[in-house]
Formats: structure tokens, sequence, C-alpha cells
């Protein structure tokens, strides 16, 4: 196994998710939702899809609570079931809807990743990077994928984001023309978010969010204490491959603080007091607290 030998520190300053599977039990029930809402189903495949998504809830449900009480080898025929409800809801969207990308209903067909792979195998890359000749990269694993997807994709991640939440920035992004994580199902998950900020985030004004001297909107913010959820348009599930410009700036809006996204400029770090910096890069690990709790007893 190849193992890159860096000595680098590395202040985190935040921490960013996009499109993501996070909380799976609570943000994948809208699938009927959104393929109605975007004409994609009708009402008899809208109610085959719901159907479909209770099963899939029950499933994961009863899942995740066996993984706590007995253990994966009991809660692994119901993440099966729960894998299976959704796979089907996946695979029937697109059927009935032309064969739409569920990573962007607004295309047709598999993404194409055959330059990057050319690219990233080259030897002069490799070598770059120090990578064994040997060793060949791949956009994605089949047996990473069937090992994670019986049960890692369904549980909760929530707590961890809420948990860091106290600490450092966290942005959370999603493309408009996602349908596999849809911004329908993640903002059902933000706002079952249990954080001291979820009133405020929840009461926040929407910020339409421009470029280029107004002539762009690129989607539009809404942020609260330390989180910040940004909705990129015309991109799907890979939108910084679908709105490179858009979420090359969202980041650098994100890491510079910026709290005014209706125009093209974003306030600096310059002037923030170093020890003020390096006290957001301090995030205690949850061990550290279980350690502490216990000395205290």
């Amino acid at each position: 196994m190849f193992f890159a030998k860096i000595s680098l520190k590395i202040f985190l300053i935040g921490i960013g998710i996009g499109d993501g599977m996070t909380d799976p039990v609570n943000q994948l029930l809208t699938y009927g939702l959104f393929g109605f809402s975007m004409a994609l189903l009708d009402n008899t495949e809208k109610e085959k899809v719901e159907g479909l998504t209770m099963e899939f809830y029950y499933n994961a449900v009863k899942a995740n609570k066996l993984l706590k009480e007995a253990g994966l080898d009991a809660a692994l025929p119901f993440f099966d079931a729960a894998g299976t409800a959704l796979n089907t809801i996946l695979d029937f969207i697109p059927s009935v809807a032309g064969n739409f990308n569920v990573y962007n209903f607004r295309t047709f067909g598999d993404y194409n990743f055959t330059n990057i792979e050319v690219y990233v195998n080259s030897s002069a890359v490799k070598e770059a990077w120090g990578v064994p000749a040997d060793m060949n990269y791949s956009t994605s694993s089949q047996v990473v994928y069937d090992a994670l997807s019986r049960w890692d994709m369904w549980v909760s991640y929530a707590d961890d984001v809420a948990y860091v939440l106290d600490y450092i920035k966290v942005l959370l992004y999603n493309g408009q023309d996602d349908m596999l994580v849809n911004t329908a199902g993640v903002l059902e998950w933000i706002g079952k978010l249990q954080w001291p900020g979820k009133d405020e985030f929840y009461n926040a004004e929407h910020q339409n969010w421009v470029l280029n001297d107004n002539k762009t909107h690129a989607g539009y913010a809404q942020s609260a204490r330390s989180l910040t959820f940004v909705l990129v348009n015309k991109a799907g599930h890979l939108a910084p491959m679908d709105q490179p410009e858009a979420t090359t700036e969202m980041v650098r809006r994100f890491i510079e603080g910026a709290n005014n996204w209706t125009n093209n400029t974003a306030p600096t770090l310059t002037g923030v007091p170093l020890d003020d910096l390096m006290r957001r890069f301090e995030v205690p690990s949850k061990e550290y607290f279980a350690k502490k709790k216990r000395m205290e007893l």
C-alpha cells in the first residue's frame, strides 16, 4: 500500500459538504415530491415512488436501531432491504422520464471521465506526485461501493456536523439539478439538525447570490453563525464540474467570511488577531471530552 509521507500541519478554517448523503433517513424521503414538482412523474408514478420511499424509511430506521442495539450482522438484512428500495426508486424515475442522468436530471447519458483518468494515470503526473508506476487511478471502485453501500451509506452523520459547528465554519452546498441528493431532501436534514443556531439559521435571509456585476445569478446563500448553505444554480451532483466559476467563487467567499452574497466582493481575514484565528482551528476530539468527563467523576 502506498502512503504519501508528508510532514505538514494544516490549519483548518472550515469544512464543506457538497451534495452529501449526510443524514439518509431524513433526507431521502423527497424523491416523489422532487420528481412530481419537476414534471418527471405523474400522480400514479409519484404514488409508486412514495410507497417505495416508505419501504426504504422503515428498513433504514429498523437497521440503524439494530446496529446500535445488536450489531452489524443483525442490521444488515434491513440495510440491504433499504438499499434495494432506494435503488428501485433511482432506476424507476429516470426510466419513466427519458433516461436522464440521476446526478443531473437536465442531462442524459453517463458522464465521461476519460480525460481525467488519462491525465492522472500519465507517467509525468505519477512521477510528480510520487505515485508508483504500477498504481492506476480510477474515478470509482465498485468493490468499495459494494462494501460501503450495504450499511455505511444509510447511517446518519448529522450529529458529527452539529458537533463541529461549535468550533469551525461549515459550508453545505447543493446543485439545483441533482436528483440523487436533491435540495429538498438536503433542506429537510438541515432543518432537523440539532445545534444552538438552529432557529437563527431557519429565520436567516435567503440572499440572491450574484456574479459578474450582477449579470449572473449563481444561486442563493443562507447563513447563521458558523453554518452556510448555498444553492448552486444550473448544477447537478458534481456542482464544481457543472459550474466551476461559481463554485470557485463560493469557496472564496466562504473562506473569507462573506456575509453579503448579493455583491461581487467579500471581506478578508486581514486584521484578525492571530491567536483568534488559531482558536478557530482547534477542534477537540470527542475522545477528549469523554476522557475529561471521566476525570471529573
